[in-house]
């Protein structure tokens, strides 16, 4: 799972993607990949980079909102 934090002009709301779009949202790295990746970097702007790549970008999401708020 890849937990979001999406935003727009009406707010925020906290998204959890199952792995298959976690793993796209993501550049297509999954998370023990992506775990491997920050265990070996030695440089913390490498990985700070790469983050960047992955978010800030724009996605079509069609969300579906149960009406009690969960």
């Amino acid at each position: 799972m890849l937990s979001a934090l999406i935003s727009d002009v009406s707010g925020n709301v906290m998204v959890q993607f199952p792995r298959e779009l976690g793993d796209a949202i993501m550049n297509g790295i999954s998370a023990s990949d992506f775990l491997k990746m920050k265990e070996a970097c030695q440089d913390p702007e490498e990985l700070k980079e790469f983050l960047h790549t992955c978010t800030f970008k724009q996605h079509q999401i069609l969300l579906k909102v149960r009406a009690d708020g969960s």
